[in-house]
């Protein structure tokens, strides 16, 4: 199940990767993406659901790549996620990592 899920978080093109959400080193998340999200907001039918994910690790070794299952899942169920990264301690403390 490992390499099933690692293969599909980087083969599979509606998970964008690595977008810029800020200045900082690892001010990046990963965009889980529905299909027919994008078409059905720019036809004014409504969005869909939105889920923002932030990978647990005890500040010091969460990365989004961890929420690929979590990800492709709420993806496969027409779920629009975000997978945002942190900077880790020791390169950051407390109040940068969530700036």
């Amino acid at each position: 199940p490992f390499l099933r899920l690692g293969w599909r978080y980087v083969a599979d093109g509606r998970i964008k990767h690595g977008i810029r959400t800020g200045p900082a080193s690892r001010n990046l998340c990963d965009i889980y993406q529905p299909e027919g999200a994008a078409a059905a907001a720019s036809k004014g039918e409504g969005g869909v659901p939105v889920v923002i994910a932030v990978m647990g690790g005890a500040w010091m070794i969460g990365h989004r790549a961890w929420n690929c299952q979590l990800g492709s899942r709420l993806m496969d169920a027409g779920v629009l996620v975000f997978a945002i990264d942190y900077r880790n301690y020791p390169f950051a403390k407390v109040p940068e990592m969530m700036a």
